[in-house]
């Protein structure tokens, strides 16, 4: 009986290795190394992408303080006109 190209019985030794060491470990070590993996492409990829975030949140920071400080200088500015005295109607 054959599986695939190799007879039954007779595993290719790459194989046979995969296949021992995957029960050797067992599958929760499996998945560790694929987890480690994965988080060291993600560090290498988007190291930089954690530093273009940080600088836009920061840009985000001063755009909404400065907003803030004109906010306030138009309501100061509209707390002072209400109070002035209102000019007097002609012809009323």
């Amino acid at each position: 009986m054959q599986v695939g190209n190799v007879p039954f019985g007779r595993i290719a030794l790459g194989n046979a290795a995969a296949l021992r060491g995957a029960f050797d470990r067992g599958a929760s070590a499996h998945k560790a190394t694929v987890g480690a993996m994965l988080r060291t492409m993600e560090t290498m990829l988007f190291q930089g992408g954690q530093r273009t975030a940080r600088r836009n949140a920061w840009d985000s920071v001063c755009a909404d303080r400065s907003r803030a400080r004109a906010r306030a200088e138009a309501s100061d500015i509209l707390a002072r006109l209400s109070t002035a005295e209102k000019p007097a109607r002609l012809g009323g």
